[in-house]
C-alpha cells in the first residue's frame, strides 16, 4: 500500500496486499489508525481495501497493517492525508440601495459544513452591514465582502458584492402662474 493524498469527501480507497514469495496469502490483519484499533480483518485474496476514506475528516492519519501469526509476520504503515475541501456559496454580484434603505444578503447553494459561519465587511462607511443586513448610510459605493470561515473540513472562501447607494429622487412640481404686475399671486 502506498501513501494516499485526497481531499475531504473524495472517493478514495486504500488497498493493502499481502504476499509471500510473490504469492497472495490470506492472513488475519490488525488495522490501527493513529494508534487506535480499527479492525481485525482476514485478507480476502491477499487484499484488504478500506473504501470509507470519504468519511474521514481533514487531517493526517497513520494507518498500520499488522500481521502476526504462527506462520507470517509483517507491518506496513501508510500515511493518509485528507486535505480540506474548497467550499462554495452563491451571492448576488451587486446590490442597489437608496440612502436610508436596506436589504439582506441572500446566500444560497452552500457547500460546506452543516453550520457555516459567515462574516460581512464593507470597505466604505457609506454602506454598513450587520449580520447580512446591508444599509445605505449615504450616497456612494462600496464593496461588501462576504466570508465563509474556515472549518474543520473546508477552507475559507470570500466573495464580493458591489453596492451602490443613491440619494432618493424628490419630485418637484409647480404650476405656471400668470399675473399682472402688483397682483397678489401664490405659487
Amino acid at each position: 500500500a502506498d501513501d494516499v493524498t485526497m481531499t475531504y469527501h473524495d472517493n478514495a480507497t486504500l488497498t493493502a496486499t499481502f504476499t509471500y514469495n510473490d504469492e497472495s496469502v490470506v492472513v488475519p490483519v490488525a488495522i490501527t489508525v493513529n494508534g487506535d484499533a480499527r479492525a481485525n480483518i482476514t485478507s480476502t485474496g491477499g487484499q484488504i481495501t478500506l473504501d470509507n476514506l470519504n468519511t474521514w475528516a481533514a487531517g493526517t492519519y497513520t494507518v498500520n497493517f499488522t500481521v502476526n501469526t504462527a506462520e507470517f509476520k509483517g507491518n506496513k504503515s501508510v500515511v493518509v492525508t485528507v486535505a480540506k475541501a474548497t467550499p462554495s456559496f452563491t451571492v448576488a454580484d451587486s446590490m442597489e440601495l437608496l440612502v436610508g434603505g436596506n436589504d439582506n444578503i441572500v446566500i444560497t447553494e452552500i457547500v460546506s459544513d452543516s453550520n457555516p459561519v459567515f462574516t460581512y465587511v464593507s470597505d466604505n462607511d457609506a454602506v454598513s452591514v450587520v449580520n447580512g443586513l446591508v444599509s445605505g448610510v449615504s450616497e456612494g459605493s462600496a464593496v461588501v465582502t462576504v466570508t465563509l470561515a474556515e472549518s474543520e473540513n473546508y477552507t475559507g472562501l470570500s466573495k464580493d458584492i458591489d453596492v451602490t447607494v443613491s440619494k432618493k429622487a424628490v419630485v418637484i412640481s409647480a404650476d405656471d402662474v400668470t399675473m399682472t404686475y402688483h397682483d397678489n399671486a401664490t405659487l
